[in-house]
């Protein structure tokens, strides 16, 4: 249970503590999500994590153009409390790829992508595994922000499951969340 207080004491710095001024090294992320699991299994998670920007690779820049937007590339380690009908912690690490595309001067739509690693201490709902695969895709708006920061507001769906790789039970886990991050 220390390692809930923990993250409880981190969840609640960062979302009391509000963007923070421009880094070159990413910035903070906080989402609250919701699953279910059969009619009598509901669950609420609480994350909170930093995005890490990534060198991106030669080309990216010029593809970037060519499909109208720009291209960034990223790792995002997220800590999560679940709450619900089970309490526990997670823990998931994500490369990611964004795509911006410009609206106007200041709002630009993005959808982003992608497959990393996962730990669930989730228990009770069929996992088989407490290692997974997470894969994640998001959609939202971003605004550069008061603070030049850049504000983005989206909704993710995360599924995780481990593929059958290392147990029979297997029946993965879907979460729906609203994904704040400041970089």
């Amino acid at each position: 249970m220390r390692l809930v207080t923990i993250l409880s004491t981190c969840t609640a710095l960062v979302l009391l503590s509000g963007p923070a001024p421009a880094l070159e090294k990413g910035g903070p992320v906080v989402a609250v999500g919701q699953s279910s699991k059969n009619p009598d299994k509901d669950f609420t998670t609480y994350s909170v994590g930093w995005r890490f920007p990534l060198p991106p690779p030669v080309s990216f820049d010029a593809l970037g153009e060519r499909l109208g937007g720009q291209l960034d590339l990223f790792v995002e380690p997220l800590f999560g409390i679940i709450t619900g009908d089970a309490d526990t912690v997670e823990f998931s690490v994500v490369p990611m790829v964004r795509y911006r595309h410009r609206l106007d001067q200041d709002w630009a739509a993005f959808v982003e992508g992608g497959l990393g690693l996962a730990y669930s201490d989730l228990r009770g709902v069929n996992l088989g595994s407490r290692m997974h695969f997470a894969s994640q895709a998001s959609a939202g708006l971003a605004h550069p922000g008061q603070s030049g920061r850049r504000v983005s507001v989206g909704l993710r769906v995360r599924h995780i499951s481990h593929a059958g790789l290392w147990a029979d039970a297997n029946s993965g886990f879907n979460t729906e969340y609203l994904v704040i991050s400041f970089d």
